[in-house]
């Protein structure tokens, strides 16, 4: 439910209760778990920084961070990627940002932030391949369904 909140402090306090219920949860396996940590810190990275809690972005960037060191796993590899990308993003650190961004692209919120930073970039051939890739995107997901349709409507960025 975080995901399509849009007051900032809501979804974190959703995302709040689904850390609790992950705790709670003792017949998840590792790997689950760890994964779903990593979307959970992945979420609240992004909207602790729109909401301007900073402390907490840094404290869940560095939670993420640590998990993606320790870890090969491609779901929590995506899921740091896509915070640090996003976070670079808010600072206008477009290159920098693509560098994180291009390794989560399986992530609707990420293509859309990964068109913005090819524009910014003038690259407009990468700009367009991503563009057709997020228009083309048809999977059952809660980004998808956030993301993808609202793209959809608009122009292509010329």
């Amino acid at each position: 439910m975080a995901e399509y909140q849009a007051d900032d402090n809501a979804a974190l306090r959703y995302l709040k209760s689904a850390e609790d219920a992950l705790g709670h949860r003792s017949t998840i396996s590792r790997l689950d778990h760890d994964e779903e940590m990593s979307r959970i810190l992945r979420n609240r990275v992004v909207r602790a920084s729109r909401a301007g809690n900073h402390p907490l972005t840094d404290q869940s960037l560095k939670q993420l961070e640590a998990m993606a060191s320790s870890s090969r796993n491609r779901v929590i590899q995506s899921s740091y990627n896509g915070a640090a990308g996003t976070l670079l993003m808010d600072q206008k650190q477009y290159q920098e940002a693509i560098t994180n961004l291009e390794e989560d692209r399986d992530n609707p919120f990420t293509l859309e932030l990964l068109v913005q930073a090819y524009y910014q970039t003038n690259q407009s051939d990468k700009l367009h391949e991503t563009e057709a890739k997020l228009r083309g995107t048809n999977v059952p997901t809660m980004e998808q369904a956030l993301v993808v349709p609202a793209i959809r409507t608009k122009r292509p960025i010329i």
